[in-house]
């Protein structure tokens, strides 16, 4: 019988929405294996007392995640982590890409490492609430699953976040975290000091043999042109509502599955 979940999990649930917070919050404890498949939830009271929320909020979120296949409530038994959580990203919930490959028991990996520092595009400073030809950090990567390419993202934010809160972080300090961690979003909340609050993506359909600077998507993924692509334009902001990234992701949709929760 798998353990029953009773010590303090749960963390700050600040800067989201109510339900979304409390989603947040258990798919995160999945993800990062605090809790495992099989693992029973605390009941309604206790955790909405340790939540400090509403039983009805709470429900509510449940409700969410029994839909979404993440959870398996039994009559007159208790609520339990599902044994095979979906493994998908759930566009509501920002994951960055190195948990949800995670989160699809394959390893992350990083190819064709590039962060360079340039001027900012009209578009770019657009995006960014910045003047163009402002300097931007442009952190370019081909991210594979296993080893197998499956995206090619384009991260860019203001030259100005490294000298954020009396920091002086040097491209040289970029490529050495970039060595040893997968994740822009542990780079910017560990060694930046910014804590993002939402973003606002566009998702658009292409196919391979669309051009990303000089190089076809083929060629950097490694596919035939008519591969399905599945492009990802975002910005994500901090929780003082400016802009801090803006992000361009170009997925092979036959290896990362995404997934939208609509309610009514």
């Amino acid at each position: 019988m798998k353990k029953n979940i009773k010590k303090n999990l749960f963390g700050s649930l600040d800067n989201y929405p109510l339900k979304s917070r409390i989603v947040k919050e258990i798919r995160t404890l999945v993800l990062e294996g605090t809790l495992q498949p099989g693992d029973q939830l605390p009941g309604e009271i206790e955790l909405s007392e340790r939540l400090n929320i509403s039983r009805g909020a709470l429900r509510d979120a449940l409700q969410i995640l029994e839909k979404t296949g993440f959870i398996i409530r039994r009559h007159g038994v208790g609520t339990f982590i599902s044994e095979s959580p979906q493994k998908f990203n759930n566009l509501n919930i920002n994951w960055g890409i190195t948990k949800v490959i995670e989160s699809s028991g394959a390893i992350p990996g990083t190819q064709q490492l590039s962060i360079t520092t340039r001027q900012s595009s009209k578009r770019e400073a657009g995006k960014l609430a910045i003047k163009r030809k402002d300097q931007v950090v442009a952190l370019e990567r081909v991210r594979t699953f296993n080893e197998v390419p499956v995206a090619f993202t384009r991260d860019l934010f203001p030259v100005s976040l490294l000298r954020r809160n009396n920091l002086n972080v040097s491209i040289d300090q970029m490529w050495e975290f970039f060595r040893e961690n997968e994740s822009l979003l542990a780079f910017l909340k560990d060694v930046l000091q910014v804590d993002l609050h939402h973003a606002i993506a566009a998702l658009i359909p292409l196919n391979a043999s669309e051009l990303v600077d000089s190089k076809t998507l083929a060629e950097l993924l490694n596919v035939a042109e008519d591969t399905n692509i599945l492009f990802i334009d975002q910005v994500e902001f901090m929780d003082n509502a400016k802009p801090a990234i803006y992000v361009q992701e170009y997925h092979l949709a036959s290896y990362l599955t995404f997934n939208v929760y609509r309610s009514y």
